[in-house]
């Protein structure tokens, strides 16, 4: 589940970072319900700064991957 975002100028870092993350729930890493590792954490894990995973994790929330407490 943790895999650092590589820096490429044709994709966005936030863009590459949801669809990991997107790809893991699917895959069954994370059940449902439970909680994503914090902006923070999770920042730390891939390499990239919080921004990124707010925007990644705000898309995940539009798509319904995702619910914000």
């Amino acid at each position: 589940m943790s895999s650092t975002i590589p820096h490429t100028p044709l994709t966005p870092a936030y863009i590459q970072l949801y669809e990991q993350v997107k790809r893991d729930i699917v895959q069954g890493a994370y059940r449902f319900g439970e909680r994503l590792p914090s902006k923070r954490t999770m920042a730390d894990n891939r390499g990239v700064s919080t921004v990124t995973v707010e925007h990644a994790y705000g898309l995940l929330c539009e798509e319904g991957f995702v619910e914000s407490r």
